[in-house]
C-alpha cells in the first residue's frame, strides 16, 4: 500500500512538472522555453488525468536556456495533441513553480500548424 501511495505521488509530481532538469544551476530557468525536437517515445504512465509521457530529443533551443538533451512532458492523449513518435515539433514550455508546463493542445492551434 505504501509503495502504491509513493508511486502515485511521484507520478503526480511528474505530471504537474516536466521531467526536464536541463536549466543552468544558479541562473534560474527562463520563464518560457521554446525548442525544436523529435519525439523519441510515447509511453503510458499510471495517472488518471495524463496517461502518456512524451520524450523529445532536443535538436535546437530557439529561446530560453536549457542544457539538457531530452525533455519529457505528460499529455492526456498523444492523438488529441497531434503528437507522433518520430516526428519533429516546435515545443513551447512555460516555467511554473518548480517545473515546465507544456500545453498539450499547442500543436492544434492554427498559428502552430507546420
Amino acid at each position: 500500500m505504501m509503495k502504491a501511495v509513493a508511486h502515485f505521488i511521484i507520478v503526480t509530481i511528474l505530471v504537474t512538472t516536466v521531467v526536464a532538469g536541463g536549466w543552468r544551476v544558479g541562473a534560474g530557468p527562463s520563464k518560457t522555453l521554446v525548442f525544436e525536437g523529435t519525439v523519441t517515445s510515447i509511453r503510458t504512465i499510471d495517472h488518471p488525468l495524463t496517461r502518456w509521457l512524451v520524450t523529445v530529443k532536443i535538436t535546437k533551443v530557439i529561446s530560453g536556456e536549457f542544457s539538457g538533451s531530452t525533455f519529457q512532458f505528460a499529455v492526456h492523449s498523444p492523438a488529441r495533441s497531434g503528437l507522433e513518435k518520430g516526428r519533429s515539433y516546435t515545443i513551447e514550455a512555460v516555467w511554473k513553480d518548480h517545473g515546465y508546463i507544456v500545453d498539450e493542445n499547442q500543436w492544434r492551434r492554427p498559428d502552430r500548424k507546420r
